[in-house]
């Protein structure tokens, strides 16, 4: 930053950044983000795979940002040791809860409450310190597909707030407290989702009547009901 008169002028703001969107090839660019970058002529560069990352960002400056969202891939720590831009999550929970695969689906389940997390992405999966969080009540009368939905626009909206952040200084980052959930795993979850009888259709009030008995049995979901009982 330098000084002008009175004011604090933040010399990155008058800086381009590039920021690559990295994602899975079947998804899509958020409509905001690409007209965030356009309107303030920054340059959108996506990335499907670690090659394609790489390669893009080779000549990243400090400024410049990588926002990993829906990315079906763990980046090296070793990449990420030695990049000296910031590299960050988007997460569908309400970090440090939920970490892992399905984390709105365990939310929807389980919780009151979900929301949408920006972290740094280190080598420990989902538990970078947290930039951003936003959270809202979970409306159980929903189906999934619904609930899924809602979340995705929340999740586009914070991704443009950060940026806006990031791009004039004002980020925060705080540590991340401790879980009282494990790492969600394919593997664990898959089996639960088999039993929703309309799938991402079924709504979320009826879908933990049918899971109850499974989720009683996991000694990790005991723990946190008697903590809030």
């Amino acid at each position: 930053m330098f000084r002008h008169g009175n004011s604090i002028i933040r010399l990155q703001q008058y800086l381009k950044m590039k920021i690559i969107y990295a994602t899975n090839d079947k998804a899509e660019v958020p409509t905001v983000l690409a007209n965030w970058c356009y309107q303030n002529n920054h340059d959108l560069l996506i990335g499907y795979n670690l090659d394609q990352i790489e390669l893009l960002t080779l000549e990243f400056q400090e400024r410049d940002l990588l926002i990993a969202d829906r990315l079906p891939l763990i980046l090296p720590q070793i990449w990420l040791e030695k990049s000296k831009f910031l590299s960050v999550n988007v997460h569908p929970s309400l970090l440090p809860q939920h970490k892992g695969s399905y984390a709105q689906f365990w939310s929807a389940i389980l919780d009151n409450y979900c929301g949408v997390s920006i972290h740094e992405i280190t080598h420990e999966l989902d538990s970078g310190d947290l930039f951003l969080q936003s959270g809202n009540q979970i409306d159980v009368r929903s189906t999934f597909r619904q609930f899924y939905a809602g979340l995705r626009l929340q999740t586009e909206r914070l991704i443009v707030k950060f940026l806006q952040d990031h791009y004039e200084g004002r980020v925060e980052r705080s540590k991340q407290g401790e879980s009282l959930t494990p790492v969600h795993t394919k593997k664990t979850t898959i089996p639960l989702l088999a039993k929703l009888p309309h799938g991402w259709d079924t709504k979320i009030s009826d879908a933990r009547l049918i899971l109850e008995n499974d989720l009683s049995s996991l000694d990790w979901v005991i723990s946190i009901r008697n903590k809030h009982v």
